[in-house]
């Protein structure tokens, strides 16, 4: 009987051995990590701008293209609870009938009790949301850096101790 003898590397060895095949390894583990776990980490990521940022609109839908770099909440008006949120932040609003559309917030101020007062306050939502939005994309460019950054690969590889062949394969 005849034997085969297959020889495994770990991902670091892989690295410094057979560059190569450590990138084919490394751009399907990217690439997968995507389908199973990237959308979540990056909501993750955009959620913890909302914490930490205190959003009025915390727990409104994100919508998100990380490739095209834009992340902002779903279009369409604000619940009376967010509208009551914003409100609170920017009490000069009151009475201004307010619509959230991509990036920009829609005040209808017909009905402020002092219009002035209620357009400089509708600036300034869509300030707060404009520098919100910025932070957003940020986060969701750092967290794409890192869930495909080489280190992530041999982090992950290291922890689930994962072994390849020669040619990238995982064994």
């Amino acid at each position: 009987m005849e034997s085969i003898t297959i020889d495994v590397y770990t991902a670091d060895e892989l690295r410094e051995q057979y560059p190569e095949a450590f990138e084919r390894a490394h751009t399907k583990f990217a690439r997968d990590y995507w389908d199973y776990e990237g959308t979540e980490s990056i909501n993750d990521a955009l959620s913890l701008v909302e914490m930490e940022r205190r959003s009025p609109l915390q727990g409104r839908f994100i919508e998100w293209d990380v490739y095209r770099g834009w992340a902002n909440y779903a279009d369409g008006p604000l619940t009376s609870e967010e509208g009551s949120r914003l409100m609170s932040l920017f009490p000069d609003l009151y009475g201004v009938a307010l619509t959230i559309s991509g990036s920009d917030l829609v005040g209808d101020v017909e009905f402020a009790p002092d219009e002035a007062k209620a357009e400089a306050a509708v600036e300034d939502a869509n300030e707060l949301l404009r520098n919100l939005y910025s932070e957003f994309v940020i986060a969701m460019r750092a967290e794409e850096q890192h869930l495909e950054s080489a280190e992530f690969f041999i982090d992950m590889a290291e922890a689930n101790e994962w072994q390849f062949e020669a040619d990238g394969s995982m064994r």
